[in-house]
């Protein structure tokens, strides 16, 4: 994960996020931003941080491949928290986390958006994660019967956490703060208990940060930029339905038909084994539901990054079936092997087409210092190229890049160019 994230260029958005300045410029850019064009405050400070050096020097661009690439473990780590109830610890965990990887890497729809792309994983890998372990939060106390357990430092920490997670992402915030309200008040019934404070604060916290984001002004600014004319709901369920359907893709579908054979075969020698988690799986497939319903409410058709959260709690349902099962024939462990297979497969290639546009980056920047240096403030870049694929394609479809245009008064040619100090820059026509 390490190399896939070293070799993951700057797209779009991340250059008009590069060396906005010191850490008050930050701040005040941040601030303004909330009033001009989105809520997603905190996300956006972390990405002016982290993409705040100016290429060939990329020390806070290393820091936050260093940063995802942990993040993406965690999002593992806490997708299997999420589906056993406990911390994985054993030899015999192993498939499942390799099930989990699988699943990520194969049956989501835009992985490089959403977990490779700088601008994209903050707003998308990382809220999800953040979700992910606050929903694991709750349903450890749920499992618990309401004690509580955790030290004073975590039950202050904990709601802060709660609301800067919740200003990350539009769709998964407003999903999670219905559930945790509820499996808040199942607990309570349940266990005839009544729940920790710090759970209830907590709660509030995440509504408190869900406001917070959606009542942001530069969230209505943008959407009447952007938005000429909203979509019939009809017509964005029907769209947003055939983009779910489809995103899964074939080895998404084999690794799915994997685990259902696995499950039949659990359903025809089941006999003595342990009940279903109900809530565990009624959390999954309803947060993944409302998530999904949350998305069409949006006025226009949405897919790729933003059905990350919907597919990663679909992920999570897949688990919590999978786990039941008991990890112990060789059969198991040659689906496991074939999960790893399905799981590396795009991997290696997108590290390899990585590599290869990071080489011509590189030449790209020399091309950049020679027109510098003879006093030039124009450049025209040649386009990406892909061996075997062509110019602006990649060999798996889900891994797409987004380029600067041949246009030069395009926003993305002048974020490109005010990171490399020039006055213009666009890119070559693709050879035909």
């Amino acid at each position: 994960m390490l190399a896939l994230n070293h070799y993951e260029l700057r797209w779009i958005d991340d250059y008009c996020r590069t060396a906005t300045g010191s850490f008050l410029t930050i701040v005040q850019t941040t601030w303004h931003e909330y009033f001009s064009w989105t809520g997603r405050f905190f996300a956006t400070f972390l990405t002016r941080i982290f993409l705040n050096s100016r290429p060939p020097n990329d020390f806070t661009v290393n820091l936050f491949d260093i940063a995802n690439s942990a993040v993406f473990c965690a999002y593992i780590y806490f997708i299997f928290v999420f589906a056993r109830g406990r911390r994985p610890s054993q030899f015999q965990d192993l498939p499942v986390l390799i099930l989990i990887l699988a699943l990520a890497i194969c049956s989501t729809d835009a992985p490089s958006l959403s977990i490779f792309w700088k601008t994209g994983a903050i707003n998308y890998l990382w809220a999800v994660t953040g979700e992910v372990f606050v929903l694991t939060q709750f349903l450890e106390s749920v499992d618990r019967g309401l004690e509580d357990s955790h030290s004073g430092l975590f039950k202050a920490l904990f709601p802060l956490f709660c609301f800067l997670i919740a200003t990350f992402s539009e769709n998964i915030s407003v999903t999670v703060s219905v559930v945790l309200p509820c499996l808040l008040g199942y607990a309570t019934m349940s266990s005839r208990r009544r729940a920790p404070t710090y759970l209830g604060i907590a709660a509030l916290a995440h509504l408190a940060g869900c406001i917070v984001l959606l009542i942001a002004p530069g969230n209505f600014a943008r959407l009447g930029g952007s938005v000429r004319e909203p979509k019939p709901y009809l017509v964005r369920l029907v769209g947003d339905l055939s983009h779910l359907a489809s995103t899964l893709g074939l080895h998404g579908w084999l690794v799915v038909a994997i685990v259902c054979g696995i499950l039949y075969q659990r359903r025809q020698r089941r006999k003595e084994e342990e009940r279903p988690e109900f809530l565990r799986m009624a959390t999954a497939i309803s947060t993944a539901l409302l998530s999904f319903l949350v998305m069409t409410a949006a006025p226009s058709v949405y897919g790729g990054r933003t059905a990350f959260a919907t597919e990663s709690f679909m992920i999570c349902a897949l688990a919590v079936l999978f786990s039941r099962r008991k990890i112990s024939t060789g059969r198991d462990w040659l689906i496991s092997s074939l999960c790893v297979c399905f799981a590396l497969w795009p991997l290696a290639i997108k590290l390899d087409e990585s590599i290869q546009l990071t080489q011509q980056r590189d030449a790209r920047e020399e091309l950049i210092a020679r027109a510098k240096a003879a006093g030039g403030t124009e450049v025209v870049l040649p386009p990406f190229f892909i061996r075997g694929v062509g110019y602006d394609k990649t060999r798996v479809r889900r891994w797409n890049m987004v380029e600067i245009g041949d246009i030069n008064v395009d926003w993305s040619n002048k974020c490109f160019a005010d990171t490399y100090e020039l006055s213009k820059s666009s890119r070559a026509d693709i050879p035909k």
